[in-house]
């Protein structure tokens, strides 16, 4: 995500190539929807728990 416009997407980890869409800004919203319900799933790893940042 580069911002609510702007998309910059990389299918795969191991990809070297992404896409990159310069106005699209549903496909910006939608990606960034799907981001921030991933995240509010999310649980904390004990380990970065233990640092105490």
């Amino acid at each position: 995500m580069v911002d609510q416009r702007q998309l910059l997407i990389k299918g795969d980890r191991h990809e070297v190539e992404a896409r990159y869409y310069a106005d699209a800004p549903l496909l910006a919203r939608e990606q960034l929807r799907q981001f921030e319900n991933a995240w509010q799933a999310s649980t904390v790893s004990r380990e970065f728990s233990d640092l105490k940042l």
